[in-house]
């Protein structure tokens, strides 16, 4: 699988539901993780 995504076969953008700034991540990263947990598969934390 890390092969696959590293050639460009699979996506994994799609799995991403969220993008968030790392000073942010205790406000709205669990709060997106906790309250959310139905439509929230991961979340990027970014510097």
């Amino acid at each position: 699988m890390i092969r696959m995504v590293q050639e460009g076969k699979v996506d994994l953008k799609p799995f991403i539901t969220g993008r968030i700034a790392l000073e942010d991540l205790v406000e709205q990263g669990f709060d997106t993780l906790i309250n959310h947990k139905d439509t929230a598969v991961k979340v990027l934390v970014h510097p």
